[in-house]
């Protein structure tokens, strides 16, 4: 966890992360740390997010009492469906990594190398390990991201000059986040480009295992704004000093701004989600029959190419059957 008052809290990191999605994407979150990046409020972009277990077009974690016990991400938290979501078999979910249609997946790590190798499977002196998914998404997806913590709780360093574990894919990570700062895997070797507050340059230099590019002027970390936790709920996560966790659930508006105050919103377009194929009423509330309103992301990933999923969204987005 971050230091003290210093440095980033994780979902800070994820947020810095989310800024780089870009509108469109198809975004694959890892366990742990990454999943936070489903909180954050995307504007009028439109973000599909992926998980391995066969959610795609999912939202934000859950508020307390809001979960819906059936729908959890592949770390099995609890998570809102967006409109057009769609569930699908685990071997369609691995078919679309293993196809190119993953944007970028976000993965923790516990190593980091100065050329882009990443290592998160196995961890020293560990017998066996836990590969999962993370193989064909750094073999198969766009762009690589890592959200990590800069030191491991012996206070060793994460960003290495070459990983002493065994690697999960060679030379594929674009960026890094950690509770100290951004960084990139340029041509040239790993370069702190944004640093976190209260953290210094020196600081970053003693916790790193490798050579790091520096420029004279290092920018702090930009921060953006969390969305609401849970579909129609004002649960929201209060901005928090670095370091005291991932914040509180407070009763708040729709948005609680943790940097500079966004934007005045833009009129929201006529909503294209889920075409309702039939309606009725079920245990008292009114739902659809929908499908997914993306022919190429949900796709079988068999022979037929067709879209083969069906599920029964209520009102609020939730799947009901």
């Amino acid at each position: 966890m971050s230091d003290g008052a210093k440095g980033l809290t994780r979902q800070q990191m994820c947020d810095r992360l989310a800024m780089e999605f870009e509108d469109g994407w198809v975004v694959n979150l890892g366990i742990g740390i990454p999943t936070l990046c489903s909180n954050f409020d995307f504007g009028d972009k439109q973000i599909v997010f992926h998980a391995e277990n066969g959610v795609i077009g999912y939202g934000p974690l859950t508020g307390a009492g809001k979960e819906d016990l059936h729908l959890v991400n592949a770390g099995g938290q609890h998570v809102t469906l967006n409109p057009g979501a769609a569930i699908v078999h685990h071997a369609d979910s691995f078919g679309m990594i293993r196809s190119g249609r993953i944007d970028v997946t976000v993965l923790g790590a516990y190593e980091v190398a100065e050329n882009g190798d990443f290592a998160n499977w196995k961890m020293a002196g560990q017998k066996g390990g836990g590969i999962g998914g993370a193989m064909d998404l750094a073999a198969c997806a766009k762009h690589v991201f890592v959200a990590m913590e800069q030191v491991t709780r012996n206070g060793r360093p994460r960003l290495v000059e070459r990983c002493a574990i065994p690697a999960t894919a060679r030379g594929v990570v674009d960026l890094v986040i950690t509770n100290y700062g951004l960084f990139e895997i340029a041509p040239e070797g790993m370069a702190l480009r944004e640093i976190a507050p209260g953290i210094t340059v020196d600081e970053i230099k003693a916790t790193a295992g490798c050579n790091l590019l520096i420029p004279r002027d290092v920018p702090p970390v930009r921060k953006g704004v969390v969305t609401m936790l849970g579909s129609g709920n004002t649960n929201a996560v209060a901005p928090v000093a670095p370091g005291s966790g991932t914040g509180q659930i407070i009763s708040a508006p729709t948005k609680v701004e943790i940097g500079e105050p966004p934007p005045p919103p833009k009129p929201t377009p006529a909503p294209t989600p889920h075409a309702p194929i039939s309606g009725g009423v079920l245990n008292g509330k009114a739902v659809h029959l929908v499908q997914p309103p993306y022919p190429p992301i949900a796709r079988s990933a068999h022979a037929s190419g067709q879209v083969v999923v069906q599920v029964l969204i209520d009102e609020n987005g939730s799947v009901v059957a």
